[in-house]
Protein backbone atom coordinates (compact mmCIF):
# COMPACT_ATOMS: atom_id res chain seq x y z
CA UNK A 1 0.00 0.00 0.00
CA UNK A 2 1.39 3.39 -1.01
CA UNK A 3 0.52 6.65 0.74
CA UNK A 4 1.26 10.07 -0.71
CA UNK A 5 2.53 12.88 1.51
CA UNK A 6 1.02 16.32 1.00
CA UNK A 7 3.70 18.98 0.79
CA UNK A 8 1.58 21.34 2.91
CA UNK A 9 2.11 18.95 5.85
CA UNK A 10 5.78 19.96 5.84
CA UNK A 11 5.22 23.72 5.94
CA UNK A 12 2.56 26.19 7.16
CA UNK A 13 0.06 28.06 5.01
CA UNK A 14 0.48 31.20 7.11
CA UNK A 15 4.25 30.90 7.49
CA UNK A 16 5.52 29.09 4.42
CA UNK A 17 9.24 29.34 5.10
CA UNK A 18 10.40 25.85 4.09
CA UNK A 19 12.15 25.92 0.69
CA UNK A 20 10.51 23.77 -1.96
CA UNK A 21 13.43 21.41 -2.52
CA UNK A 22 13.99 21.07 1.24
CA UNK A 23 10.35 20.11 1.75
CA UNK A 24 10.71 17.41 -0.89
CA UNK A 25 13.85 16.14 0.83
CA UNK A 26 12.04 15.99 4.18
CA UNK A 27 9.15 14.08 2.63
CA UNK A 28 11.51 11.41 1.30
CA UNK A 29 13.37 11.27 4.62
CA UNK A 30 10.05 10.67 6.41
CA UNK A 31 9.60 7.46 4.42
CA UNK A 32 7.31 8.57 1.59
CA UNK A 33 7.89 7.82 -2.08
CA UNK A 34 5.05 9.95 -3.45
CA UNK A 35 4.12 13.60 -2.98
CA UNK A 36 1.02 15.71 -3.44
CA UNK A 37 1.98 19.17 -4.67
CA UNK A 38 -0.36 22.05 -3.83
CA UNK A 39 -0.79 24.93 -6.22
CA UNK A 40 -1.92 28.35 -4.99
CA UNK A 41 -2.57 31.37 -7.22
CA UNK A 42 -0.26 34.32 -6.68
CA UNK A 43 2.68 32.19 -5.55
CA UNK A 44 5.87 31.86 -7.59
CA UNK A 45 6.03 29.11 -10.19
CA UNK A 46 8.94 26.73 -10.69
CA UNK A 47 11.23 27.26 -13.67
CA UNK A 48 14.54 25.71 -14.68
CA UNK A 49 17.25 26.57 -12.16
CA UNK A 50 14.83 27.99 -9.55
CA UNK A 51 15.26 27.14 -5.85
CA UNK A 52 12.12 28.74 -4.29
CA UNK A 53 12.29 29.70 -0.61
CA UNK A 54 8.73 28.45 -0.04
CA UNK A 55 6.96 25.12 -0.56
CA UNK A 56 3.56 26.24 -1.86
CA UNK A 57 3.90 27.39 -5.46
CA UNK A 58 1.63 28.22 -8.39
CA UNK A 59 2.28 25.22 -10.57
CA UNK A 60 -0.16 26.32 -13.26
CA UNK A 61 2.79 28.36 -14.57
CA UNK A 62 5.53 25.89 -13.68
CA UNK A 63 7.79 24.23 -16.24
CA UNK A 64 6.88 20.52 -16.01
CA UNK A 65 10.50 19.52 -16.63
CA UNK A 66 11.64 21.72 -13.73
CA UNK A 67 9.11 20.00 -11.47
CA UNK A 68 10.19 16.58 -12.74
CA UNK A 69 13.84 17.46 -12.07
CA UNK A 70 13.07 18.52 -8.49
CA UNK A 71 11.18 15.27 -7.91
CA UNK A 72 14.04 13.20 -9.33
CA UNK A 73 16.52 15.02 -7.10
CA UNK A 74 14.43 14.11 -4.03
CA UNK A 75 13.70 10.55 -5.17
CA UNK A 76 9.94 11.16 -5.25
CA UNK A 77 7.08 10.47 -7.63
CA UNK A 78 4.20 12.92 -8.18
CA UNK A 79 1.11 11.23 -6.74
CA UNK A 80 -1.35 14.15 -6.94
CA UNK A 81 -1.46 17.72 -8.20
CA UNK A 82 -3.95 19.80 -6.21
CA UNK A 83 -5.35 23.23 -7.04
CA UNK A 84 -6.13 25.00 -3.78
CA UNK A 85 -8.78 27.39 -5.04
CA UNK A 86 -12.33 27.55 -6.42
CA UNK A 87 -14.70 30.46 -6.96
CA UNK A 88 -18.33 29.53 -7.49
CA UNK A 89 -19.82 32.94 -6.71
CA UNK A 90 -21.13 33.35 -10.28
CA UNK A 91 -21.17 31.54 -13.62
CA UNK A 92 -18.35 33.78 -14.82
CA UNK A 93 -16.25 33.05 -11.73
CA UNK A 94 -16.87 29.33 -12.14
CA UNK A 95 -15.68 29.50 -15.75
CA UNK A 96 -12.53 31.32 -14.68
CA UNK A 97 -11.93 28.61 -12.09
CA UNK A 98 -12.30 25.94 -14.78
CA UNK A 99 -9.82 27.76 -17.03
CA UNK A 100 -7.27 28.21 -14.25
CA UNK A 101 -7.57 24.61 -13.12
CA UNK A 102 -7.20 23.45 -16.72
CA UNK A 103 -3.81 25.15 -16.94
CA UNK A 104 -2.77 23.26 -13.82
CA UNK A 105 -4.21 19.99 -15.12
CA UNK A 106 -2.07 20.37 -18.24
CA UNK A 107 0.98 20.28 -15.98
CA UNK A 108 -0.30 17.13 -14.26
CA UNK A 109 -0.76 15.42 -17.64
CA UNK A 110 2.72 16.50 -18.76
CA UNK A 111 4.11 14.86 -15.61
CA UNK A 112 2.15 11.61 -16.22
CA UNK A 113 0.19 12.15 -12.99
CA UNK A 114 -3.21 10.43 -12.95
CA UNK A 115 -4.79 12.19 -9.97
CA UNK A 116 -5.92 15.79 -9.79
CA UNK A 117 -7.65 17.42 -6.81
CA UNK A 118 -9.12 20.83 -6.19
CA UNK A 119 -10.95 22.87 -3.57
CA UNK A 120 -14.72 23.31 -3.58
CA UNK A 121 -14.93 26.91 -2.35
CA UNK A 122 -16.34 28.14 0.94
CA UNK A 123 -20.02 28.08 1.86
CA UNK A 124 -21.49 31.14 3.61
CA UNK A 125 -21.34 29.22 6.88
CA UNK A 126 -20.61 25.66 8.03
CA UNK A 127 -23.38 23.12 8.49
CA UNK A 128 -25.72 24.44 5.81
CA UNK A 129 -28.20 21.92 4.39
CA UNK A 130 -27.61 20.67 0.87
CA UNK A 131 -30.74 22.41 -0.39
CA UNK A 132 -29.32 25.81 0.57
CA UNK A 133 -26.19 25.16 -1.52
CA UNK A 134 -27.70 23.51 -4.58
CA UNK A 135 -26.91 26.34 -6.97
CA UNK A 136 -23.23 26.35 -5.98
CA UNK A 137 -22.96 22.55 -6.06
CA UNK A 138 -24.47 22.50 -9.55
CA UNK A 139 -21.87 25.07 -10.65
CA UNK A 140 -19.19 22.90 -9.14
CA UNK A 141 -20.51 19.89 -11.06
CA UNK A 142 -20.33 21.88 -14.31
CA UNK A 143 -16.73 22.91 -13.60
CA UNK A 144 -15.81 19.31 -12.81
CA UNK A 145 -17.52 18.00 -15.93
CA UNK A 146 -15.66 20.56 -18.03
CA UNK A 147 -12.41 19.23 -16.61
CA UNK A 148 -13.59 15.64 -16.72
CA UNK A 149 -14.42 15.83 -20.42
CA UNK A 150 -11.22 17.66 -21.29
CA UNK A 151 -9.05 15.13 -19.46
CA UNK A 152 -11.09 11.97 -20.04
CA UNK A 153 -8.81 8.89 -19.86
CA UNK A 154 -5.99 11.11 -18.56
CA UNK A 155 -6.97 12.34 -15.07
CA UNK A 156 -9.30 11.55 -12.21
CA UNK A 157 -10.79 14.85 -11.01
CA UNK A 158 -11.61 14.98 -7.27
CA UNK A 159 -13.31 17.78 -5.30
CA UNK A 160 -12.13 18.15 -1.70
CA UNK A 161 -15.00 17.53 0.76
CA UNK A 162 -14.32 20.07 3.48
CA UNK A 163 -15.78 21.56 6.66
CA UNK A 164 -17.36 24.95 5.77
CA UNK A 165 -17.15 24.00 2.10
CA UNK A 166 -19.72 24.02 -0.70
CA UNK A 167 -19.46 20.22 -0.41
CA UNK A 168 -19.22 19.28 3.25
CA UNK A 169 -21.41 16.25 4.03
CA UNK A 170 -22.34 12.86 2.62
CA UNK A 171 -25.64 14.37 1.46
CA UNK A 172 -23.75 17.13 -0.37
CA UNK A 173 -21.59 14.47 -2.03
CA UNK A 174 -24.64 12.47 -3.09
CA UNK A 175 -26.16 15.56 -4.71
CA UNK A 176 -22.88 16.34 -6.48
CA UNK A 177 -22.48 12.79 -7.78
CA UNK A 178 -26.07 12.75 -9.03
CA UNK A 179 -25.30 15.73 -11.26
CA UNK A 180 -21.88 14.70 -12.61
CA UNK A 181 -21.97 13.40 -16.18
CA UNK A 182 -18.31 12.48 -16.70
CA UNK A 183 -17.08 9.14 -15.29
CA UNK A 184 -13.68 10.42 -14.12
CA UNK A 185 -15.05 12.94 -11.62
CA UNK A 186 -16.15 12.65 -8.00
CA UNK A 187 -15.61 13.72 -4.40
CA UNK A 188 -12.26 13.63 -2.66
CA UNK A 189 -13.09 11.63 0.46
CA UNK A 190 -11.35 13.62 3.17
CA UNK A 191 -11.61 11.39 6.25
CA UNK A 192 -10.55 14.15 8.61
CA UNK A 193 -13.27 16.53 7.49
CA UNK A 194 -15.81 13.72 7.49
CA UNK A 195 -14.85 13.23 11.15
CA UNK A 196 -15.15 16.93 11.97
CA UNK A 197 -18.59 17.04 10.35
CA UNK A 198 -19.82 13.83 12.01
CA UNK A 199 -20.26 12.05 8.69
CA UNK A 200 -20.15 8.31 7.92
CA UNK A 201 -17.85 8.76 4.94
CA UNK A 202 -17.28 5.03 4.52
CA UNK A 203 -20.91 4.70 3.42
CA UNK A 204 -20.22 7.03 0.50
CA UNK A 205 -17.29 4.81 -0.41
CA UNK A 206 -19.53 1.73 -0.27
CA UNK A 207 -22.21 3.26 -2.51
CA UNK A 208 -19.99 5.01 -5.07
CA UNK A 209 -16.64 3.23 -5.30
CA UNK A 210 -15.89 4.33 -8.89
CA UNK A 211 -16.55 7.97 -8.00
CA UNK A 212 -14.15 8.05 -5.05
CA UNK A 213 -10.67 7.95 -6.58
CA UNK A 214 -8.85 10.01 -3.95
CA UNK A 215 -8.92 9.38 -0.20
CA UNK A 216 -7.22 11.76 2.24
CA UNK A 217 -6.26 9.98 5.47
CA UNK A 218 -6.36 12.70 8.10
CA UNK A 219 -6.96 12.47 11.84
CA UNK A 220 -9.16 15.24 13.23
CA UNK A 221 -9.82 15.89 16.89
CA UNK A 222 -13.31 16.19 18.34
CA UNK A 223 -12.05 17.22 21.79
CA UNK A 224 -14.25 19.94 23.37
CA UNK A 225 -11.18 22.08 24.05
CA UNK A 226 -9.65 21.82 20.57
CA UNK A 227 -8.29 25.16 19.36
CA UNK A 228 -10.38 25.22 16.15
CA UNK A 229 -13.31 23.16 14.82
CA UNK A 230 -10.84 21.72 12.29
CA UNK A 231 -7.89 20.35 14.25
CA UNK A 232 -5.73 18.05 12.12
CA UNK A 233 -3.08 16.07 14.01
CA UNK A 234 -0.83 13.03 13.78
CA UNK A 235 -2.64 9.91 12.61
CA UNK A 236 -3.67 7.65 15.46
CA UNK A 237 -3.83 10.42 18.06
CA UNK A 238 -7.36 11.79 17.53
CA UNK A 239 -10.85 10.66 16.51
CA UNK A 240 -10.98 9.64 12.84
CA UNK A 241 -12.39 6.07 12.68
CA UNK A 242 -9.90 4.66 10.19
CA UNK A 243 -10.93 1.12 11.07
CA UNK A 244 -14.34 1.80 9.45
CA UNK A 245 -12.71 2.81 6.16
CA UNK A 246 -9.91 0.27 5.76
CA UNK A 247 -12.07 -2.87 5.25
CA UNK A 248 -14.13 -1.07 2.60
CA UNK A 249 -11.05 0.13 0.75
CA UNK A 250 -9.46 -3.32 0.92
CA UNK A 251 -12.58 -4.87 -0.59
CA UNK A 252 -12.28 -2.44 -3.51
CA UNK A 253 -8.65 -3.23 -4.36
CA UNK A 254 -9.43 -3.24 -8.08
CA UNK A 255 -10.38 0.47 -8.02
CA UNK A 256 -7.54 2.76 -9.14
CA UNK A 257 -7.04 5.25 -6.30
CA UNK A 258 -4.57 7.56 -4.64
CA UNK A 259 -4.25 7.85 -0.85
CA UNK A 260 -2.71 10.89 0.87
CA UNK A 261 -1.63 11.70 4.42
CA UNK A 262 -1.41 15.15 6.00
CA UNK A 263 -1.22 16.87 9.38
CA UNK A 264 -1.94 20.58 9.74
CA UNK A 265 -2.35 21.79 13.32
CA UNK A 266 0.97 20.29 14.50
CA UNK A 267 3.73 22.90 15.05
CA UNK A 268 6.04 23.27 12.06
CA UNK A 269 9.12 21.95 13.85
CA UNK A 270 7.25 18.73 14.73
CA UNK A 271 5.53 18.08 11.41
CA UNK A 272 8.17 15.95 9.67
CA UNK A 273 8.37 13.53 12.58
CA UNK A 274 4.57 13.50 12.95
CA UNK A 275 4.28 12.64 9.26
CA UNK A 276 6.83 9.83 9.63
CA UNK A 277 4.91 8.35 12.58
CA UNK A 278 1.60 8.83 10.76
CA UNK A 279 2.83 6.69 7.87
CA UNK A 280 4.04 3.99 10.24
CA UNK A 281 0.73 4.07 12.14
CA UNK A 282 -1.56 3.77 9.12
CA UNK A 283 0.60 1.08 7.52
CA UNK A 284 0.45 -0.95 10.74
CA UNK A 285 -3.31 -0.45 11.05
CA UNK A 286 -3.74 -1.37 7.39
CA UNK A 287 -2.02 -4.70 7.96
CA UNK A 288 -4.17 -5.73 10.94
CA UNK A 289 -7.65 -4.36 10.12
CA UNK A 290 -10.08 -6.05 7.75
CA UNK A 291 -7.97 -9.07 6.88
Amino acid sequence: MRFTASIHAFTDFSNDVVPFHEALRRIRAAGYEDVMLLSLPGRPSLQKGDRPDCSLLDHSGSDPEAVAEALREAGLRLGVLFGAWMDLSSEEAAQRSADTLSALADVAVALSCRFFGHSVGAAPEPGMPTQAKQEQILRLARVMDTLGERYRDKLYISADVHWHGIVETVADCEFLIAHLTTPNTGPLLNIGHMTTCGQAGWELLERHPERVRFIAWKDHSLAPDRPHPVTSVELGTADSPFERYIPVVKAQADIERVHSIAVETTPLEEKAEAMRRSLQYIMGLWDCVGR
